[in-house]
């Protein structure tokens, strides 16, 4: 699977500096000045999701990993950067292990989590196949397992024009891919899944959902 196909064109631009640049960027002043999303909030939702056993698609740089209890973690994302960021973040006392391959890219059958973490990385991914993936990680949660995120989908009537402005230039320049994103497409996607919870905080989607504790799929 091609790098556009998992985040356009934002699977490049993440290398040693901007990621270096990106906690006080988007996490420090983004998310609260123009996404009016907290990141303690975001925080808050990764602590009470995360399970013992957990799979992070697309770990950025580790910032939210860093701030939850989980022993095991397993590190997915295409771009090696990432991967090496986040892993060199979080392992210390903490068993890691990094898959550099495609959030599209099947994974081996016998991995299996008590949870599945995707933080701003839907938003990133320009094909409408991103949702039929989310619920196709069903199969790789354990039974009563948690998949849960977030990801812009930004409200017409609520987004200031700071927020329309910035979400329009990236989708134009390639960094984000969700110009057609819409809660109901989220909402469907988690239709396979129990107890499914979707809210917004400013233009940010927040989501969890379980797997069905009699799910054989």
């Amino acid at each position: 699977m091609s790098e556009a196909r998992d985040r356009g064109a934002s699977g490049g631009i993440y290398n040693p500096v901007t990621l270096r640049l990106y906690d006080a960027g988007v996490l420090g002043l983004t998310n609260r000045l123009i996404w009016r999303c907290p990141t303690a909030t975001m925080v808050e939702h990764y602590r009470s999701h995360a399970g013992r056993s957990h799979l992070d698609v697309g770990p950025g740089t580790g910032y939210f990993l860093e701030r939850i209890d989980s022993p095991s973690l397993t590190l997915l994302d295409l771009n090696a950067s990432c991967l090496a960021a986040a892993s060199d973040r979080v392992g210390h006392g903490r068993s890691v292990a990094s898959l550099q391959q495609s959030f599209f890219d099947p994974l081996p059958r016998e991995h299996s989590f008590d949870s599945i973490g995707l933080n701003f990385l839907l938003h990133c991914i320009p094909s409408h196949e991103k949702w039929d993936r989310l619920s196709q990680l069903r199969g790789h949660l354990r039974p009563g397992g948690t998949i849960f995120g977030s990801t812009l989908i930004p409200d017409p009537e609520t987004a200031t024009l700071a927020a329309r402005a910035l979400n329009s230039t990236y989708n134009k320049l390639g960094v984000f891919g969700n110009a057609d994103d819409t809660m109901d497409e989220l909402e469907n996607a988690l239709r396979g899944y129990t107890e499914v919870s979707t809210r917004r905080v400013g233009q940010v989607a927040l989501f969890s959902a379980r797997r069905p504790q009699e799910d054989h799929t």
